[in-house]
């Protein structure tokens, strides 16, 4: 059987002709880095697609917005139940999340709080905030020498064991269910990042 010479160059790298038909403009090559995509049915490139999909990022963004929207309430009700089901499990991957980016979160804090004016002036208003808390949570019949005993104690203990310990109100000033008194009995020494990690929680 007789070989054409044309094949070589038809079927080439630099050939301009489709496999299938005599004007082939996309190169063997280029063919297996691009995919049609089922929901605009375009060619794309395949760094557009996640793994096998046939969905390009763009139409499967769009695709689950609105299966987002069409189901919220289904939805909210399954990562309800899941969190009930996992929840210490969820807890737990939090902690860890916040010990390993604590470091690095509020490196990034301070030097945003240095070159940005406007967030010095939240984090001082925050602060402000904070201290008049403080103040309208501490009653008149209060024990203010046993207050400053406990901050001392929080202080000492840092110094001797080398971790951060701070005081916490047990119960917060600023909860969102409940409010506690800087009192003494509502104060206790625990780890700064026990503590932050706490927040405004009970």
């Amino acid at each position: 059987m007789a070989i054409s010479s044309q094949a070589p160059q038809e079927c080439g790298e630099g050939s301009t002709t489709r496999a299938w038909s005599p004007d082939r403009t996309v190169k063997p090559h280029e063919r297996a880095a691009v995919r049609r995509c089922s929901g605009c049915k375009a060619d794309r490139p395949l760094n557009l697609f996640a793994g096998f999909s046939f969905l390009c990022r763009p139409c499967a963004s769009s695709y689950l917005a609105t299966y987002r929207e069409k189901n919220r309430l289904k939805l909210a009700l399954l990562k309800k139940r899941y969190y009930e089901e996992n929840r210490e499990i969820i807890l737990a991957r939090k902690r860890e999340y916040t010990r390993a980016v604590s470091a690095t979160v509020i490196a990034k804090r301070r030097d945003k709080r240095r070159n940005d004016p406007k967030s010095l002036a939240k984090h001082n208003h925050n602060g402000a905030l904070r201290r008049s808390a403080e103040v309208r949570a501490t009653p008149a019949w209060a024990d203010l020498a046993k207050i400053e005993s406990i901050y001392l104690a929080a202080l000492n203990k840092s110094r001797e064991t080398g971790i951060k310990y701070s005081v916490d109100h047990i119960y917060p000033l600023r909860g969102k269910t409940v409010c506690g008194l800087h009192v003494p009995d509502n104060l206790q020494v625990i780890t700064l990042r026990e503590n932050c990690s706490k927040q405004n929680s009970f």
